[in-house]
């Protein structure tokens, strides 16, 4: 009796090269994109320490600059009290010192002085007879009266000598409070008089410096408040050269008023820093805008930094939008470079399986044919 064909057992293992490959498919692209994500959070934590550290040095320059504002302003505030007998030339030679064109921002110095309506007149006489021949006192309304009598310019367009402060709600406010308190002070942010016919685009928010001038000595008015020293100071520009001090990099002061229309980013993706008065709870009033030009690697996933610092009387708050580095991050390409790294291995174990089980097809049918002819001569 002839016994039947027999069929080739199945080598075991067959399938061990389609799971292999699977499993090196799911874990390997895995693996790469943990790591990629890794690096990323690294540079991620680096890049938020290096955004606080400019922040920091931001606020420390913006407040060194302010106090030292503050500073000249109180030491020529002395130095006017000490004067009996005032004088215009007095006033020049006080302020004829080569400070003021080093202090970005500041537009000019005044001398003003308390009036009663009543005595508008009298107090230009006495100041015509000082010096100021050209001193025309305007007045507005019937109140008392702030009214500039001396004007130092730091720039081509003097001080409005002459001038009622009193019309003005942010100078008063200031100087109300220097008076009060006996120390320099700053004012909320305001558009300058001389700058409202400027284009908005050209227009800045400035602030004031308001130093109460007392008598001094053995004057008959020792200790007695004559008036105030105000100093004029714009926003964008004064935010610019103190940022320029801190870093080193070029700083762009944004000369747009606060409430002005225009894009913010017209100039590039750098680094942006918001100078806001905060001083009333729940109101931030943008007083400057500037773009340091300095960009961090990274920096594109780090979130906006706020500080805040004390400003003369007032708070401030810094903000810092960072920029990212020109290059980019090169976690994204990494992590797309890895994926694809990754799929190489699963590849070659699918083509090395594939070649393995072709050749074990053939093995089997090269068998299968042996064994039909060895039972065909066995027949025979």
């Amino acid at each position: 009796m002839a016994s039947p064909a027999a069929h080739p057992p199945r080598r075991p293992g067959r399938t061990g090269g389609a799971v292999l490959a699977c499993a090196l498919l799911l874990l390997g692209p895995a693996a790469a994109l943990g790591v990629a994500e890794t690096l990323a959070g690294a540079e991620r934590r680096q890049a938020a320490e290096r955004v606080d550290h400019r922040l920091e040095l931001a606020r420390t320059a913006v407040s060194a600059e302010l106090q030292r504002r503050a500073d000249v302003l109180g030491q020529l505030a002395v130095s006017v009290g000490v004067h009996d007998d005032l004088t215009a030339r007095d006033f020049e030679a006080l302020t004829l010192r080569p400070v003021l064109p080093g202090l970005p921002g500041v537009t000019g110095v005044a001398y003003v002085v308390p009036v009663p309506h009543a005595r508008v007149r009298t107090v230009q006489r006495h100041w015509r007879s000082r010096g100021a021949a050209n001193l025309t006192l305007r007045p507005e309304g019937t109140g008392e009266h702030r009214l500039v009598v001396l004007a130092r310019g730091a720039e081509a367009v003097p001080p409005a000598l002459g001038s009622d402060l009193a019309a003005a709600a942010e100078p008063v406010e200031a100087m109300d409070a220097a008076r009060v308190s006996g120390r320099v002070t700053a004012s909320r942010g305001h558009v300058l008089p001389r700058d409202r016919t400027l284009p908005a685009a050209q227009r800045q928010t400035a602030f004031v410096l308001a130093a109460p001038v007392h008598g001094a000595g053995d004057a008959p008015d020792s200790g007695l408040l004559r008036g105030w020293l105000v100093m004029s100071v714009r926003g964008g520009d004064f935010a610019a050269g103190a940022l320029e001090r801190a870093t080193g990099a070029g700083a762009t002061g944004d000369t747009r008023a606060a409430g002005a229309t225009g894009d913010a980013g017209a100039t590039g993706a750098t680094a942006e820093v918001t100078l806001s008065d905060v001083s009333v709870p729940g109101r931030r009033q943008p007083l400057a805008t500037v773009r340091t030009g300095e960009r961090v690697a990274g920096a594109s996933s780090a979130p906006r930094r706020t500080a805040t610092l004390e400003a003369a009387g007032r708070t401030w708050e810094l903000a810092l939008v960072p920029a990212a580095a020109s290059a980019g991050s090169p976690y994204p390409a990494v992590r797309a470079a890895g994926a694809a790294a990754a799929l190489l291995p699963p590849a070659l174990v699918a083509a090395l399986a594939a070649s393995r089980g072709r050749a074990l097809d053939r093995a089997e049918r090269a068998a299968a044919a042996l064994l039909a002819a060895t039972a065909r001569r066995r027949r025979v």
